[in-house]
């Protein structure tokens, strides 16, 4: 199925650990009704380690953004944790970010002056 144009949804979460699986939800609410399961599976497991991420190293809430293009969905989580030493996350074979780093086209970091984004774009067919 191909993507709506310009869909998107943002929502904050706040510090509990709970807001993994509620954000698993939302981001699969969205992506679920306008591609195939394999791109919702992908974008839960996704935007599942990247909320576990800023639960986990950043001990913050957090904000999620999903964007459904018709070739890619995006998905960026905002925390105010800080990236150490101003260097990127290197994946770790195994850990959230492997998985992040197999299943995406592309990922990446923005450092922000109260925290970060961690972005990441799934190719659709």
């Amino acid at each position: 199925m191909a993507g709506q144009r310009g869909t998107r949804g943002d929502r904050d979460f706040p510090y509990v650990l709970d807001s993994v699986r509620a954000a698993r939800h939302f981001v699969t609410g969205i992506v679920e009704p306008r591609y195939s399961r394999q791109a919702a599976d992908d974008a839960a497991i996704v935007v599942a380690e990247l909320a576990a991420n800023a639960f986990q190293h950043a001990g913050t809430g957090f904000s999620v953004t999903v964007h459904c293009a018709p070739d890619e969905i995006r998905i960026s989580v905002r925390d105010h944790g800080f990236l150490r030493d101003g260097l990127g996350l290197p994946p770790v074979q195994g850990h959230g970010l492997h998985l992040v780093d197999r299943i995406a086209g592309t990922w990446g970091t923005v450092p922000l002056r109260d925290g970060k984004t961690v972005w990441a774009r799934l190719p659709v067919r």
